[in-house]
């Protein structure tokens, strides 16, 4: 059951394109090629391998897409060579409130054809400047600063326009004339191809990558969003951030940080490169709030002395205790070169410095409690020494020391180290504050690459960011707030993996939260004991290790109040207890949402550590394990048909002398969670016995498990 990546909308009489919409609906990832010309299939179906997505045309000679339309598309391709769009005004305008709405526009080798905003300085990299431009053809050199180009052999470029760059415009690319190939505005929302290639063969001739270095542009739309306030000399972050691909904005003055800062563009880096310079009141609380909302912050400031309320803000908003000036540019030593800023992705050691460049050479820092120094101005670490400072939960980088004075070269990659460092987002969100750590534990053992908070504050402030894909709370006698419950329950409607051994959920704040995890009811008890085997087919008890039916407590009574007792509602399953069978109220563990959550309602500290460790790695390397791919139940050898050679299929592959399924919720046919005889049985029942009831859901139609259970489906027809 596969649709088409291509399909082709013609502008005909409005009802009747009102209909065709309707009938035809669109993606919500697709790009729209809508060029004053006739369609290239050929074209279509290249950029759509390279961006694995579809591919629409419209002809803009017949009229312009309206808002609404253009609504269901990431980006838009337009060009017009002998014949005109059928209002250049209001498609430069619709194609400006697209990219204000967040889509990409692409304007391969044509302005002139454009009237209305999508030209003017705030969209379009460049402007007509009236010449006609270079009538032999262009060719790329092979040089490249960014992604743009990856995988490019060649591009070349039949007519070229005459346009001028705009002063914040970015190129990438050139030809061996000396002239750009690629130019773009800096958060990469319009993109100039400079030359009419073979997207218009019919036209003119040309050749080259053309549709690759599109697909690179649609996948850099996704690229890491930067804000360099910058008042240096160097610009070694710009420059730094520009060559690692990100989108980039640069501001010089502090009213137009606070605006960009405040925007809520969503930056996933704020960076300062500000030596010598003021911040006000203004500018902190914009800082503050940042961090606060999981923005990373690289600081090369350092005017953090004195008494004054702003640099006492902003002292503590980056881990600094206090400082001290520097009067001479000084070498930074690296304190823990383990770091990945002193070794990822380059090996560093020490930064020399270069010329002296400002009056002020910069601070040397003294970490607070819970930050870190891990470099200096010294060889030997030295507490009142520190050059760089990790703070924020390893958010925020502090350098005391002007990029401007040390080696160039040993500067960028210094830049690129702490971008780098600073960019990276683990998937998976764990607080822990109980004795043996043992969820981050098995977290690490499992290999899953994540962010570790060691208070509930710190937790609160991570999960302001809103990337995460699993969260782990293993927070024994703590108190969340009611704030931290909503955010909790949202990101588990939202789909997130949430694994829960927290027992203050009798508060009033945490029932939106219990209705969520499917918990009926919660009480707390103060001595240790056995938990039992209730369910013993979900993969918390069966999964990669092997756990006893009956776990014992430890020698070691860890906390005053040992946990709470569960009572899972009807849409709850309860794997475990703390009585040697089923009990109402007396569950011990829960799984729901379709296996997206776990809550344990014990203490993993007061147990037996290493049963304990692969208990919890069994369970959170299942957590949401549970299939999302939608198939049909009984169509067991997927040939999206349900009749007798179904259940033969199965019959034979439960004696092995069959091949195995792909997708073994299709072969549940009583949805019982398991793959059996029983399976078969059913079917035949279904298929042969008047008046049998139909299998469950999914079905006759291709859809998603509305059950719980372990099964997985990863190769099916149905998309």
């Amino acid at each position: 059951m596969s649709h088409s990546k291509n399909r082709a909308i013609a502008l005909v009489p409005n009802i009747l394109f009102a209909l065709l919409v309707c009938l035809t609906p669109v993606s919500a990832q697709a790009i729209l090629y809508a060029p004053a010309m006739d369609d290239d299939p050929t074209f279509r179906e290249s950029l759509a391998g390279y961006t694995d997505t579809t591919v629409d045309y419209f002809d803009t000679r017949l009229g312009t897409p309206s808002a609404s339309f253009l609504s269901d598309y990431e980006m838009v391709i337009t060009l017009s060579a002998d014949e005109q769009h059928a209002s250049p005004i209001a498609w430069g305008n619709r194609l400006a409130d697209f990219a204000d709405a967040g889509g990409s526009v692409v304007l391969p080798g044509d302005i002139d054809g454009l009237t209305g905003r999508i030209v003017d300085a705030e969209y379009s990299p460049v402007w007509d400047d009236g010449s006609f431009g270079a009538i032999t053809p262009g060719i790329w050199d092979g040089t490249q600063k960014t992604r743009l180009f990856n995988y490019a052999r060649e591009y070349r470029a039949s007519i070229r326009e005459g346009v001028a760059l705009r002063p914040d415009a970015m190129t990438d690319g050139t030809f061996t004339d000396g002239d750009f190939v690629v130019a773009y505005r800096p958060d990469m929302r319009v993109v100039y191809l400079n030359g009419i290639s073979e997207l218009v063969d019919a036209h003119y001739a040309g050749s080259g990558d053309c549709e690759l270095i599109i697909g690179n542009v649609y996948h850099a739309r996704d690229t890491k969003r930067v804000l360099v306030y910058d008042m240096s000399y160097d610009h070694t972050v710009y420059n730094t951030a520009v060559y690692m691909g990100c989108a980039v904005t640069r501001v010089e003055t502090a009213a137009d940080f606070v605006v960009e800062a405040s925007s809520g563009d969503g930056w996933d880096v704020i960076a300062v490169e500000a030596p010598g310079g003021l911040f006000d009141t203004t500018t902190a609380a914009v800082l503050s709030s940042a961090r606060d909302f999981g923005v990373p912050i690289l600081l090369q400031y350092w005017n953090l002395g004195g008494s004054g309320t702003v640099a006492a803000d902003l002292r503590d908003l980056f881990g600094v205790a206090n400082t001290s000036e520097l009067t001479t540019p000084t070498p930074v030593h690296g304190w823990t070169t383990s770091h990945p800023v002193w070794s990822d992705p380059i090996d560093l050691t020490t930064i020399p410095t270069d010329t002296e460049t400002w009056f002020d050479n910069g601070d040397r820092l003294t970490p607070q409690i819970g930050a870190a120094g891990i470099a200096g101005f010294s060889s030997i670490p030295s507490v009142w020494n520190a050059a760089i400072v990790v703070a924020n939960n390893g958010h925020s980088l502090v350098n005391g020391f002007a990029f401007d004075e040390m080696d160039p070269g040993a500067a960028r990659d210094l830049v690129r180290n702490e971008l780098k460092f600073l960019l990276h987002r683990s998937e998976t969100l764990i607080l822990s504050t109980s004795a043996k750590n043992m969820a981050a534990r098995a977290a690490e053992v499992r290999g899953m690459d994540t962010t570790v908070a060691y208070s509930v504050d710190t937790f609160a402030l991570e999960l302001n960011y809103t990337g995460w894909d699993t969260i782990i709370v293993d927070a024994p006698s703590q108190f969340l707030s009611s704030e931290t419950f909503g955010k909790l329950d949202a990101f588990v409607a939202d789909g997130g993996r949430l694994h829960l051994s927290y027992w203050s959920l009798s508060s009033g704040s945490a029932a939106a939260l219990r209705s969520t995890l499917e918990i009926a009811d919660v009480s707390s008890y103060t001595e240790v004991s056995n938990l039992y085997e209730w369910d013993h087919f979900p993969p918390g008890i069966i999964g990669t290790w092997y756990i006893p039916t009956l776990l014992w407590p430890g020698e070691v009574d860890a906390w005053v109040i040992n946990g709470q007792r569960l009572e899972p509602t009807a849409n709850g399953r309860a794997m475990r207890g703390f009585t040697s069978g089923p009990t109402a109220s007396q569950a011990a563990t829960i799984v729901a949402n379709n296996g997206f959550t776990f809550v344990n309602g014990f203490d993993y500290d007061s147990y037996d550590p290493a049963v304990m460790l692969k208990l919890v790695q069994n369970q959170i390397g299942y957590l949401g394990y549970a299939t999302e791919e939608s198939f049909i139940r009984g169509d067991c050898n997927r040939d999206d048909v349900r009749n007798i050679a179904d259940p033969l299929f199965l019959l034979s592959y439960l004696n092995g002398t069959g091949i195995s399924t792909g997708c073994r919720s299709a072969c549940d046919a009583n949805d019982d969670g398991r793959v059996d005889i029983s399976d078969a049985v059913t079917q035949l029942s279904t298929l042969f016995t008047p008046g049998a009831p139909p299998l469950p859901a999914p079905g006759p139609e291709c859809g998603v498990d509305p059950s719980m259970d372990f099964l997985t489906c990863w190769n099916t027809n149905c998309l």
